[in-house]
């Protein structure tokens, strides 16, 4: 049996050599079902390096590699699950192998191990790859790899929503190795955490760091680390109301990165900072101020409503273009979002003929979602800002027939912005252009 196995495997090198990998799987394979009882070192690692070989070669071939997360979102669904498939088999048989030669061949252990937690990692098995990456670092402490090592686990966990584990690991990797690129990943990452979780004590600080890196004192700014520190401080912005900051800095990143996997959110988000600064530009406009200042910027809030309008309209465009099976909650949330907040824009610009199309099409859109009674006060509204009451009162007959077809729980979501006794009050009105509610489009929570 020892000569047939040896045969196999050779064959399985002469194969691989020409680059027939396929081939020379099939003959390595032969040679494990040899051995189905008592697996065979030599096998395992032949099996181990022909998987890893043509995962990597599939995304090669597609421009991708598994180190680089934004190839990854490009590829199509199929090579991506085949490619995943090779490197989990690939990692059971590197670990196979690696615990084979433990007590023979400690170089060869730890390099097996590695490739293990590595391939695992690439398969997206994250669970089992922070297993084997945890037990490397207990092996092998003082590893050149123990910075590498270190940045995946804290990825893993982080993947996993383990934030704390996360937090910990980017902050040893960042104390044991300051300078080192896996250091200033750390610090990155770390930075990006401590501005998304509840806590405001080390906001200051984390702002910081993102605004050294994005200085370009550590990082050129095509690199990924200098895009995710620009994307994370924009996030943060965001959150923090700081909408001039936040308009500034994801109109960096759409000019950066025009061809980004993530564009579609970027143009959101950037849509929502134009929009709520808007938002504050027509509050402050309520006060008195000096003639030029109101012109002025009475322009620049014109501006950026038509700015978000336009960008609302490219993202529901794109997500709409989208199989809809592969959208996801926050993909939904942002579609039914960029419908009404483009129409909002359009009648917060005096622009009521484009408002009443706009508010039309987001109410045949969601003609079954509850926020659609929105969508047709909001046409009535636009018809008396036109000064048309006989057409806002047909489009309020509207809004009474979909009112009336809305189950009482339609009242208690979040997606309309009043009970049902106000809307009934409301449409047994006459209507006067006071009477009609200004109501803004549903909230969200998806910037």
């Amino acid at each position: 049996m020892e000569l047939v196995t040896r045969s196999l495997l050779d064959r399985a090198s002469e194969r691989e050599e020409r680059g027939d990998l396929d081939t020379a799987l099939s003959f390595a394979q032969l040679a494990e079902e040899l051995h189905r009882e008592h697996p065979q070192a030599s096998v395992d690692i032949v099996i181990a390096r022909l998987q890893r070989r043509i995962a990597d070669q599939s995304l090669a071939q597609q421009g991708a590699s598994p180190d680089d997360p934004l190839a990854l979102a490009r590829l199509d669904h199929v090579t991506l699950v085949e490619a995943r498939a090779h490197y989990a088999d690939a990692a059971d048989h590197f670990l196979r192998h690696a615990r084979a030669v433990l007590l023979e061949d400690n170089d060869a252990f730890a390099e097996s191990l590695w490739l293990a937690a590595e391939s695992y990692d690439y398969a997206g098995e994250a669970e089992k790859a922070v297993e084997v990456y945890s037990e490397y670092l207990r092996a092998k402490p003082d590893d050149p790899r123990e910075p590498q090592a270190l940045l995946r686990l804290a990825r893993l966990q982080e993947a996993l929503h383990n934030e704390a584990a996360a937090e910990g690991l980017y902050a040893e990797l960042f104390s044991k190795h300051p300078h080192a690129p896996e250091g200033i990943k750390a610090m990155i990452a770390l930075a990006r955490m401590r501005l998304a979780d509840n806590e405001t004590d080390n906001d200051a600080v984390a702002e910081q760091q993102l605004l050294r890196v994005l200085s370009g004192e550590l990082l050129a700014p095509d690199s990924q680390d200098y895009r995710e520190a620009l994307l994370a401080l924009a996030d943060h912005l965001l959150r923090q109301g700081r909408h001039e900051e936040a308009i500034q800095r994801f109109s960096e990143a759409l000019t950066r990165y025009p061809e980004d996997p993530q564009i579609v959110s970027l143009r959101y988000k950037l849509a929502e900072s134009l929009r709520r600064s808007a938002e504050e530009m027509e509050r402050k406009l309520r006060e008195a101020m000096p003639e030029s200042q109101r012109r002025e910027l009475t322009q620049l809030r014109r501006e950026r409503l038509a700015q978000a309008m336009g960008l609302y309209d490219q993202v529901r465009e794109a997500l709409e273009q989208r199989p809809k099976e592969t959208l996801s909650d926050l993909d939904r949330l942002r579609l039914r979002n960029a419908y009404f907040y483009r129409a909002d824009a359009a009648f917060d610009l005096g622009e009521y003929d484009t408002a009443i199309r706009l508010y039309d099409a987001a109410a045949q859109r969601y003609a079954q979602d509850p926020s659609s009674l929105v969508a047709l006060a909001q046409i009535v509204a636009a018809y008396l800002a036109k000064g048309d009451v006989q057409a806002a009162r047909t489009a309020q007959e509207r809004a009474r027939a979909r009112f009336l077809e809305l189950p009482d729980e339609a009242f208690a979501s979040d997606q309309l912005p009043a009970d049902r006794k106000f809307w009934e009050q409301w449409l047994k009105s006459r209507l006067t252009l006071a009477d009609v509610p200004r109501e803004k489009s549903p909230a969200d929570d998806g910037g």
